[in-house]
């Protein structure tokens, strides 16, 4: 289905991301998971140059891939992180993606730098901070 050559029987294999049925000498084969796909769909990590496809690789910014088990949990999404994009937020010491952070003067993330500037006259339900503050140190250990 790629090239459009006249094969023999049996001399296909299905890529496993299109279905496309193609030579078996244009696709090559994830190091990370073992599916063979089209070329097209093969990137490298930028750190360990592990061949991977598109959809298991974790994307920098700079365009850049890496495989999930390289890649950072970012502590504030959650979320799977290129190291490239990682970084520590100054305010609280947590591994984070560098979107997360506020790029002005006072670095650190960005929901927390928001709060730190808000004026305390502008603060809802002071009365319940305590309450807050408790369940916070449940749920940290402390």
């Amino acid at each position: 289905e790629l090239t459009g050559k006249p094969v023999l029987p049996g001399q296909l294999e299905a890529c496993q991301l299109s279905g496309k049925r193609v030579l078996p000498s244009e696709l090559r084969t994830s190091e990370f998971s073992g599916r063979r796909a089209l070329l097209q769909n093969i990137r490298q990590s930028s750190l360990s140059r592990m061949v991977l496809l598109e959809d298991e690789a974790i994307r920098s910014s700079s365009g850049g891939f890496c495989a999930p088990s390289e890649a950072i949990n970012c502590n504030w999404s959650g979320q799977l992180t290129h190291p490239e994009d990682v970084s520590i937020c100054p305010l609280t010491g947590l591994q984070v993606d560098k979107i997360w952070l506020s790029r002005d003067e006072l670095t650190g993330l960005s929901a927390l730098v928001a709060l730190l500037r808000t004026p305390m006259g502008n603060a809802v339900r002071i009365d319940k901070w305590h309450e807050i503050e408790e369940a916070i140190a449940v749920v940290l250990g402390g």
